[in-house]
């Protein structure tokens, strides 16, 4: 195993950055580019530890995109995120993969829906702003509310926590409002005061469209929320 002041000797490793700040080798591993490669010319990283190779921590794990191109190329060359890619060379598709994703540009204004751009994965990055790197899905408690009309800044507080706005991210989709109601369809909607349950008709669970529209402080008659707390 390499020692953590380098890769083995003879070792020659491809590396690659598009951020001022990170670099990336063909070992997965990342490092600061001001102190990055070895004193042998290897282009390897010259910092190489566990912690430092194959960081998926700015990436989200459902989709496969990442905040930043170094980490989505470290988080690519891992065994367990290449079942999709072809027979060949690896390094070479998680470069291409990393490179930003026409599937994150927003419509005709050619800006960006989503901050986590770098996509290896095949699925659809999902609606994530930066503040919400902040909140690890470790850091939050799922509450729901007790009653219709209770907006989660009453539901958190009354189990002695805080609602979260960065932590809905982690919890606006079906598989957390299945753990928590009984939903007999879930659908995907735009509301403030989602992800919640219908309470009558058809009993649907709905979750946003857009994380960024939810608030701690929405409510509805004919709801309860499902809240992240913290």
């Amino acid at each position: 195993m390499p020692e953590a002041g380098g890769a083995e000797g003879g070792k020659q490793c491809r590396s690659t950055f598009i951020r001022p700040h990170l670099v990336v080798d063909d070992e997965g591993y990342v490092c600061d580019r001001k102190l990055a490669f070895d004193n042998r010319g290897s282009q390897c990283c010259g910092k190489r530890t566990p912690a430092t190779q194959h960081t998926c921590k700015q990436c989200d794990k459902d989709s496969g995109c990442c905040l930043e191109y170094e980490h989505c190329v470290s988080c690519c060359l891992h065994s367990s995120n290449q079942a999709n890619l072809k027979a060949g060379d690896v390094w070479e598709q998680c470069i291409d993969r990393c490179r930003t994703s026409a599937k994150t540009i927003e419509g005709v204004w050619n800006g960006y829906r989503t901050d986590l751009k770098h996509c290896y994965g095949a699925g659809d990055p999902p609606d994530y702003n930066h503040a919400n790197l902040d909140v690890s899905e470790e850091d939050i408690t799922t509450v729901k509310a007790e009653s219709a009309n209770q907006d989660c800044n009453d539901a958190c507080r009354a189990k002695g926590k805080e609602c979260s706005p960065a932590g809905f991210f982690h919890i606006n989709k079906c598989a957390a409002l299945k753990d928590h109601f009984p939903c007999k369809e879930c659908e995907e909607s735009l509301g403030a005061e989602q992800p919640a349950y219908e309470l009558e008709g058809n009993k649907r669970c709905l979750y946003s469209k857009s994380t960024r529209v939810i608030t701690c402080g929405a409510r509805h008659e004919a709801t309860k929320r499902l809240c992240a707390c913290q």
